[in-house]
C-alpha cells in the first residue's frame, strides 16, 4: 500500500487522503501509468549507457540489449490465440446466403433504379 501511495503522490502530487479514497481500479490504472512512465525514463537513460550495448567482435558492431520485459508483458505473444476453425454445420446454419446488399452504399438506390427501368 505504501508503494502505491508513494508512486501516485510522487507522479501526481496527490495527498495520501486523496489516494486512499480513490476507487481501487482507478488507483491501479494510475499506478500502471506511473510504472510505464518510469519505465520509459529508465529505458531512455539505459539506452544512453555503455551497459546497454554489447560489442559483437565477429560483426564489428555494437548491439543494443533491451531491458527485460515488465511482468505483464512476458508471455503475451506466446498466449496469442489462434483463430479456431469454424465447423461446417455452423457455417451452413449461420453464414449469409443469397444476394448480400450493403445498405451503407450511397449509390445503391441509383443502381437498383437502372436495373428496374
Amino acid at each position: 500500500m505504501a508503494q502505491i501511495v508513494h508512486a501516485l503522490a510522487d507522479h501526481y502530487g496527490w495527498s495520501m487522503e486523496h489516494i486512499i479514497n480513490l476507487p481501487r481500479d482507478v488507483a491501479m490504472a494510475h499506478l500502471q501509468e506511473c510504472i510505464l512512465s518510469d519505465r520509459r525514463t529508465k529505458e531512455w537513460t539505459y539506452s544512453l549507457s555503455e551497459v546497454a550495448w554489447q560489442y559483437d567482435k565477429g560483426a564489428g558492431v555494437s548491439r543494443y540489449r533491451p531491458l527485460p520485459d515488465l511482468p505483464w508483458e512476458t508471455g503475451i505473444h506466446a498466449q496469442a490465440r489462434e483463430e479456431d476453425e469454424i465447423p461446417e454445420h455452423v457455417r451452413d446454419k449461420y453464414w449469409p446466403k443469397g444476394v448480400i446488399i450493403d445498405l451503407q452504399d450511397p449509390h445503391l438506390g441509383e443502381r437498383n433504379e437502372e436495373h428496374e427501368g
